[in-house]
């Protein structure tokens, strides 16, 4: 039987982009922030689960390009209205990593329901590791470090 190879490409299993940044004010290079952005519509349901592996796994091809001390994962501009599986990536420790989740207007309420349950009052910046801009959850984690 001969092989049957088919191309993939990243860009075909989701519409979501990333980019990164490191906050590079640190003592020396071992005391970086990595900042990991995604933006786009993150699908409901089950149907997001190719975008929660696009968002996992270029995040930890990120952490172990640059080894950061610490991560910050924007998700400010980032549509998501439900799902459980996004709780992978909104953690206080993602890849191994000091972690602080940045949340935007299109997802935190979905957030804080998957932190405190589906009929929570409380916002998700209420979580000691979520914040609402990433100068504020790079401080904290740079604080972590």
């Amino acid at each position: 039987m001969a092989m049957k190879l088919q191309p993939v490409r990243l860009e075909d299993e989701t519409k979501l982009r990333c980019e990164f940044q490191l906050e590079t004010t640190g003592r020396n290079p071992f005391c970086f922030t990595l900042i990991v952005k995604f933006t786009g519509d993150y699908r409901d349901g089950s149907a997001g689960k190719p975008d929660l592996r696009f968002m996992v796994g270029m995040t930890k091809t990120a952490v172990a390009i640059w080894q950061p001390a610490a991560l910050v994962v924007d998700l400010s501009e980032l549509r998501y209205e439900w799902g459980d599986d996004l709780a992978d990536l909104v953690s206080p420790s993602v890849a191994g990593k000091k972690t602080a989740v940045v949340v935007g207007p299109k997802c935190a309420r979905a957030i804080a329901t998957l932190l405190w349950g589906t009929s929570t009052q409380r916002e998700a910046a209420e979580a000691d590791f979520i914040f609402e801009s990433v100068e504020t959850a790079w401080q904290a984690v740079r604080h972590r470090n």
